[in-house]
């Protein structure tokens, strides 16, 4: 027996059983079984997660229910899908969109019974790519031929990855068969989940799962990208690279756009959350995007018309400094020409006889007062007008 206190500070004593009891309310069941014999313990509820709540059901997503698709195909359009050259596999911003459209196609079509993948493409393949080509189609330029022969590949893939997950998630989740059948998953019905049962305990089966587990363990390259394919990863890399090839070549004046910027592009935008830069990091926001943009133009628009001005201004001053020493030359050479000409009026009024080459110029260029270089451009002058 133990004392506790109670509400209002009363005490009391509890027996062992009851302590117990109540410290069992509080205990975790397990999430499964181990292969070690231990079992959980008896809580009068079912051995499923519980995550949420005393439910056993957790609070996921739910079924696809090809929604989107429907939206963007309800008045008769189809959507285009681009294809990677030389890989078949789907690119772009609705690779996603198809993969899961292709998954529902499947598990709404085809039954496990029907036997192998080869059996099943032979007998539900025709109608499965009907549906997709009433909601889907190649991109312009692109052979009908493979979008289907991509259609084909990635439904055999989906089907081959759907029972994959129904093995290990379903089927060795539980160690007998009584077990595994009251356990059926939500996306198979009973039938095809009975097939399955005996189907995964054949020894055929198990041999073949046993070889390919030994394989996969060899492999050196692991594909970390979650549901994105390489292709699309290569694709959203070359997208991002052009990008930024894209900015290098932009010019001073242009505005340009940083690496988070460029990332946002091609990777999209979702509310609170920046992919690819984990926690903490939040949104640029497409309106806040916008309003840099413009701040930057108009930044942009204020150092061109200043850079303008001022260029302006410079021409003006030195166009003003030019006039003024073309004007100073001309001033002195004018005055210079006067000086000529004057000696030159003095010459002629004197006379002179062309005969002689000499005349009074001469007596001039000798007898004359002045300055000695002024009389030899004086004389220039006198023979130039003499020959």
């Amino acid at each position: 027996m133990s004392r506790v206190k109670g509400r209002g500070g009363k005490s009391g004593t509890r027996t062992g059983n009851e302590r117990d009891e109540i410290t069992s309310r509080f205990q975790i069941p397990p999430i499964q079984h181990n292969n070690e014999g231990q079992t959980s313990v008896d809580l009068g509820i079912d051995d499923e997660p519980c995550l949420t709540g005393p439910s056993s059901k957790r609070n996921v997503r739910g079924r696809y229910r090809s929604k989107e698709v429907e939206k963007l195909t309800k008045n008769g359009e189809l959507i285009s899908i681009d294809l990677a050259v030389g890989v078949n596999r789907a690119v772009g911003d609705m690779a996603r969109l198809i993969a899961n459209y292709l998954g529902h196609v499947l598990r709404t079509t085809v039954s496990f019974r029907d036997g192998t993948w080869d059996q099943i493409a032979a007998k539900h393949g025709p109608a499965m790519f009907t549906k997709m080509k009433d909601k889907f189609k190649p991109k312009s330029g692109m052979n009908e031929h493979t979008f289907e022969g991509y259609c084909v590949m990635a439904l055999r893939k989906a089907f081959r990855t759907w029972k994959n997950t129904l093995h290990v998630y379903h089927y060795q989740k539980y160690d007998n068969d009584e077990d595994r059948l009251k356990h059926q998953p939500d996306n198979v019905s009973p039938e095809d989940w009975r097939w399955l049962v005996h189907h995964f305990g054949t020894p055929e089966f198990k041999a073949v799962s046993e070889r390919n587990k030994r394989n996969r363990s060899k492999q050196t390259t692991k594909h970390i990208c979650g549901p994105k394919s390489f292709a699309e990863v290569e694709e959203s890399m070359g997208r991002i690279q052009q990008l930024v090839n894209e900015e290098r070549t932009k010019g001073e004046d242009e505005p340009h756009i940083n690496r988070d910027e460029i990332l946002q592009s091609v990777l999209g935008e979702r509310s609170g959350h920046v992919r690819g830069k984990g926690c903490g990091a939040n949104p640029i926001g497409k309106k806040r995007l916008i309003s840099e943009y413009e701040v930057e133009a108009r930044v942009s628009s204020a150092v061109e018309s200043a850079r303008a001005k001022l260029r302006d201004e410079l021409l003006s001053e030195m166009q003003d400094e030019i006039d003024r020493r073309l004007n100073a030359q001309l001033g002195a050479l004018m005055g210079r020409l006067q000086q000529v000409c004057g000696v030159v009026v003095l010459a002629y009024s004197y006379g002179f006889d062309r005969n002689y080459g000499g005349g009074l110029i001469d007596g001039c260029y000798k007898n004359v007062p002045c300055n000695s270089a002024f009389m030899v451009e004086a004389y220039g002058l006198k023979e130039a007008l003499l020959f």
